[in-house]
């Protein structure tokens, strides 16, 4: 099959093009007319500028509010509204009014302080939230827009632009600026084994997209995009615990000529042995993490794409450990010789500490929304998706209880052994939805 150029696009698929560029305010006559992933050596970045003088952003976006945001996605309300397309693979947070958010009237209605009197969970919300508005309809999530405009507007976002696009086999396109980025490319062309990888959530456009398998096509790789996450790092294991001190034998006084004190030398009675401090937990696992819902607007799209996650596991558990051992009881002093005839007794040993519980492991990360758009494809086109990296991570292992002491006139009692971590959850697998675009 004969791979499409900027030049053998219609004059239809120009003149969408064109207006893509002049709604993110690029002028189409100054952009690059050819770009290519050959010479970028760990893959050619949109998003760092300052890393990629060879292929710099076409525009910085200032976008006031999640409305106007939404208008530059593909996902439009009224497709849901009038049952073009289903919104049930959109994850849609739960009602503001069951969050218990700080109101945007307090602290001055100093964002900066009203985020740090929010939890994990409400601001987890409220990015789901941004999500949704952008992918799903906005209009359930309608008393979420005070708090998304708020906290995450006004956005500058780079607008990255160019007829051609080749991404080699040896170097990926890299998607990765700082909030979400928008990418206008009139032809897209995937060499065998190339890939799209995407750091941060994006809406990219094409007219023509050229995913190429190897010569043949018949087991060859398939051109690739993928969601590059970020693994939870393991947490920290616990430490061990002391050992308890160990008690002083009884000393027996003796008699000295007819001194019948029995102070010569003084007697001591046994001292008592300490008890050994617990092992310390492990910590839990940090989550993993992937980024954001993306839409592709593809145009026309030839060969297979499949979707990929990379990275996003779970951290595993740390260690507990062991608890210290009982310190040793002192011995008894036996009966002194006549006439003074009596005796110490000794102390009972101490108690070993119970050992540390491992930490539970962390959270694999929740796969994203993402949504394909094409106007045709061809018979050799399919879709799919690889959700298998998001694996939750393992819990910790449990401390091992301390040994009780011995000796003195009885024995502690042994520690017990700490709980094993629990795993963390496997992250949701995230959604792939391939629509027709429409008219």
């Amino acid at each position: 099959m004969m791979v499409k150029h900027f030049k053998d696009l219609s004059d239809e698929q120009v003149a969408k093009f064109n207006a893509r560029c002049a709604q993110l305010g690029v002028d189409p006559s100054k952009i690059q007319t050819s770009v290519t992933t050959a010479g970028a050596e760990n893959g050619l970045h949109c998003g760092h500028p300052a890393a990629n003088s060879t292929f710099p952003p076409a525009n910085i976006l200032k976008v006031a509010n999640v409305a106007q945001l939404k208008a530059l996605c593909a996902c439009k309300d009224e497709d849901y509204v009038r049952g073009l397309e289903s919104d049930a693979q959109v994850r849609y947070p739960q009602p503001l009014s069951e969050l218990a958010l700080p109101p945007l009237s307090s602290h001055g209605r100093d964002v900066a302080l009203i985020e740090n009197f929010m939890t994990e969970t409400q601001k987890a919300a409220v990015v789901q939230a941004l999500h949704a508005f952008l992918v799903g309809n906005s209009n359930k999530v309608k008393d979420y827009e005070a708090i998304i405009n708020a906290i995450h507007f006004p956005m500058s976002l780079a607008v990255y632009a160019a007829q051609d696009i080749t991404i080699t086999a040896a170097n990926p396109l890299v998607l990765d600026s700082d909030q979400i980025g928008l990418y206008n490319f009139g032809v897209v062309t995937v060499e065998p084994g190339g890939s799209i990888q995407v750091v941060t959530a994006a809406q990219m456009d094409s007219q023509v997209f050229n995913g190429q398998t190897a010569l043949g096509g018949a087991g060859g790789t398939v051109p690739t995009i993928n969601f590059r996450g970020a693994n939870g790092s393991d947490g920290t294991d616990g430490t061990a615990g002391t050992d308890g001190s160990n008690g002083g034998n009884a000393v027996q006084g003796s008699p000295s000529g007819n001194n019948c004190d029995c102070n010569n030398p003084s007697p001591v009675a046994a001292t008592a042995s300490g008890n050994g401090t617990a092992g310390s937990a492990g910590t839990r696992g940090a989550d993993g993490s992937i980024s954001g819902t993306s839409v592709f607007s593809l145009g026309a799209i030839s060969g297979p794409i499949q979707v990929t996650y990379i990275g996003g596991v779970g951290g595993k558990g740390g260690a507990g450990k062991a608890g210290g051992k009982g310190g040793n009881g002192g011995n008894a002093a036996g009966a002194a010789a006549a006439p003074c005839n009596n005796s110490y007794a000794g102390t009972p040993s101490g108690n070993g500490a119970n050992g540390g519980n491992g930490g539970n492991g962390g959270n694999g990360a929740n796969g994203p929304n993402v949504t394909i758009y094409y106007t045709s494809i061809t018979s050799d086109t399919t879709f799919s998706i690889d959700t298998s990296s998001i694996a939750a991570g393992a819990g910790g292992a449990s401390g091992a209880g301390g040994a009780a002491g011995s000796g003195g006139t009885g024995g502690g009692t042994a520690g017990n052994p700490g709980t094993a971590g629990v795993p963390g959850i496997t992250g949701s697998p995230g959604t792939l939805s391939a629509r027709l675009q429409p008219a």
